[in-house]
């Protein structure tokens, strides 16, 4: 009888002990390319997926070719010379002099170096740019 208490006992404490163990987010992949900025849209008012959207960065020489890409690169067709990604208030913006910078003072014609990660599978952020 003492037995089976104590075998019911320690069951019931590691199904406890499971069930409370802190379960750790899954974290994204990131992926950083470069690329030339051609233009910014600011965004009023839009959001993806509950992701708040401040602007829209378009950039020339980015493509992607990662198979994560599939359904993004498919929106730009076959000939797709520029693509873009979104900018939120988390996006971290720095000048070629390593200086933090808004999103309006990004130059255009500009070299950059980019951070993304998938909003969706067919939407980019960036978590941070710095010209080059």
């Amino acid at each position: 009888m003492k037995v089976k208490l104590v075998l019911f006992l320690l069951t019931l404490l590691t199904a406890v002990c499971t069930g409370c163990a802190e379960k750790q987010p899954v974290e994204k992949p990131k992926y950083t390319f470069t690329g030339k900025t051609v233009s910014l849209v600011k965004q009023n008012n839009y959001s993806i997926d509950g992701v708040r959207i401040r602007y829209t960065l378009q950039v020339e020489n980015f493509n992607p070719t990662d198979e994560a890409f599939k359904k993004y690169n498919e929106m730009f067709g076959e000939h797709g010379e520029y693509k873009h990604f979104e900018i939120t208030k988390n996006t971290k913006i720095y000048d070629s002099n390593n200086q933090p910078i808004g999103p309006e003072d990004i130059k255009m014609n500009q070299e950059i170096s980019f951070s993304v990660e998938f909003i969706n599978d067919q939407a980019l952020h960036a978590l941070e740019i710095r010209e080059l």
